[in-house]
Order: structure tokens, then C-alpha cells, then sequence
């Protein structure tokens, strides 16, 4: 019932996907100004190596046969041209450091993590009163707790991004060691969306709880995952199905509109996560809540022991 009325009011509610894409295509601009100056010289670099004309033609040999394992062989091969380069030229390790670390890791996270509780206040409006509150206004009135809230999930969520990729990296010289290349991808997919769906079902209040309780940051952040201990696998079985039509859905748009179709695909993601997340909050605390202008949910109270 949460994933259905979740997305019940994503549809009664799709101007929200319209300000998401705003915020996005400002926040697209003012990072890649960022990106730029450390981007070009990485680029002019591995374009002087020849680096993206063999990536070309290894991408064109497995378009062509087909072949997982010369696909496999290929990016390996790359993968070490790429050490090569690196290890010989110490300007492009300081960009590509900086690059990482301070605009994609830290500027990035911290300026895209602005739209969440804007958008979180939003959906509890129009969940709890049937209101409509504008989004930049939001934005403005958050801005002090979402500056707070971002580091703390900053944190949250690197440890969880280097978790999934040890596990993956681990996974990926598990099979090749055992010469299983062709499980790869399936395996590399699996744990993507598995390790999605516990960092997305333990933080579900984690956003709802900002807006709506008062407290510290810290102390509410912690205080809603180990409420949300409580139903984690109600939720892990919702944010599993949520990621898995997430990521088919944008692969589908992607192909079948040369990626125009991803304007629209990512950010409605990006609200119905914030929606599931809201649904679950209201779930928790037994509240009463809008799926539409004309309809309003009443969760069934859990019978006494």
C-alpha cells in the first residue's frame, strides 16, 4: 500500500518533478563552471594518449561481435593504459584528486543535497493539509537545517558509497579470479541495488524527521534509523522494487529517446524516493494523509498483542 500511495501522489503532484528539474539544471550549471577548469586538462591529456579512440574501438568490437570476454579484455587493458598515464604525469593526478574530492565528493554532494528537505516540506504540505507552499520558498526557509542536515548525510552516505564499491571491486576479482566474466554485470547490478535498498530503508526518516521534529540534527538523523530498524524490512522489500523499476525505467527512456527522456525520468525518481520516504513516515507515526486533492488515506492502527 506505501509503494501504491506513494506513487498516487507523485501523479496528483507532478509539478514537483517540474521544480526538481529547475533546481537540477541551476545546480548542473554551477557544478559544471566548477568541473571545467580541472576537467580540461585531465581531458586534453588522455586525448593526446589516444586513450578515447581505443575506449572507441573496443566499445565498437563488442557492438559488433558481441563478445563479453573481448569487452572485458578490452577495459582491462584500458584500465591499465590509464595507470600508465597517470603514474607519469603528476598534474593530472592533482586534477583528477581535486576533481574527485572537493568538487564531485564535497561541493557537489553539498549543493545537490539542497533540494531534499525543500521538497520533503513540500510533499508533507500537500500529504497532511491538502497545501500547496512554493518550492523556492521552501529552500529559503530550510536553507539552516538543510545545510545541517546535508553533512550529516554526507557522511552517511560516503561510507555507504565505499562500502558498495569494495563490495563490488571485490565481487569483480572474485569472478574473473574463478573466470565467471559473463555473471559479472548481473552481479555488479544486484549488489547495486541491494546496497541501494539498505542505505534508502535505513535513512527512509531521516528527511521527514528533519522537517517535521524538532531537536538536533545529529541526534534526529540517528534517532529516525533506529526507528526505522523497526520496519526495515517492509521497507528494504519497497526500496528494492522502488530501485529496480528506477534504474529499468532510465535505461528504457535512455534508449528509446537518445536520453531527452531522462529530463523528465530522473527527476520524477528523485520526488517519488522523497514521496516513498514521506508515506513511511506517515505510516510510522499511524497519520492520516492526501493521496490526491480528493482522497485521504487512513492507515489501519497494528491490533494489541
Amino acid at each position: 500500500m506505501t509503494f501504491k500511495n506513494a506513487f498516487r501522489i507523485l501523479t496528483s503532484r507532478f509539478s514537483l518533478v517540474w521544480s526538481v528539474l529547475l533546481y537540477l539544471i541551476v545546480f548542473g550549471i554551477i557544478i559544471a563552471s566548477l568541473v571545467m577548469s580541472f576537467l580540461l586538462p585531465i581531458i586534453n591529456t588522455l586525448k593526446e594518449s589516444g586513450i578515447f579512440d581505443k575506449f572507441y574501438q573496443i566499445i565498437k568490437t563488442f557492438a559488433s561481435e558481441g563478445s563479453w570476454s573481448v569487452l572485458y579484455k578490452g577495459i582491462e587493458q584500458t584500465v591499465k593504459d590509464l595507470a600508465a598515464i597517470y603514474s607519469s604525469d603528476k598534474q593530472i593526478v592533482i586534477n583528477s584528486t581535486l576533481l574527485l574530492t572537493v568538487v564531485l565528493l564535497i561541493v557537489g554532494r553539498f549543493l545537490l543535497g539542497f533540494y531534499e528537505l525543500p521538497l520533503i516540506a513540500n510533499i508533507e504540505a500537500r500529504m497532511s493539509a491538502n497545501a500547496k507552499l512554493s518550492y523556492a520558498g521552501c529552500i529559503i526557509s530550510h536553507f539552516k537545517k538543510s545545510c545541517k542536515f546535508i553533512l550529516v548525510k554526507m557522511i552517511y552516505t560516503i561510507v555507504f558509497d565505499l562500502i558498495s564499491l569494495a563490495l563490488i571491486f571485490g565481487a569483480y576479482k572474485l569472478l574473473k579470479t574463478m573466470g565467471i566474466i559473463i555473471a559479472i554485470p548481473f552481479v555488479v547490478m544486484l549488489l547495486i541495488v541491494l546496497t541501494q535498498g539498505v542505505r534508502y530503508s535505513l535513512k527512509a526518516l531521516c528527511a521527514p524527521a528533519a522537517v517535521m521534529e524538532q531537536g538536533k540534527t545529529v541526534k534526529n538523523f540517528l534517532k529516525a534509523i533506529s526507528l526505522n530498524t523497526s520496519v526495515f524490512v517492509s521497507a528494504f522489500s519497497t526500496y528494492i522494487i522502488a530501485w529496480l523499476l528506477i534504474i529499468s525505467l532510465n535505461i528504457l527512456v535512455f534508449f528509446l529517446t537518445f536520453g531527452v527522456g531522462l529530463l523528465v525520468s530522473i527527476p520524477a525518481c528523485m520526488v517519488f524516493l522523497s514521496v516513498l520516504d514521506m508515506t513511511f513516515y506517515f505510516r510510522k507515526k499511524e497519520l492520516r494523509y492526501y493521496v490526491d486533492d480528493n482522497n485521504i488515506y487512513t492507515p489501519k492502527k497494528p491490533k494489541a498483542e
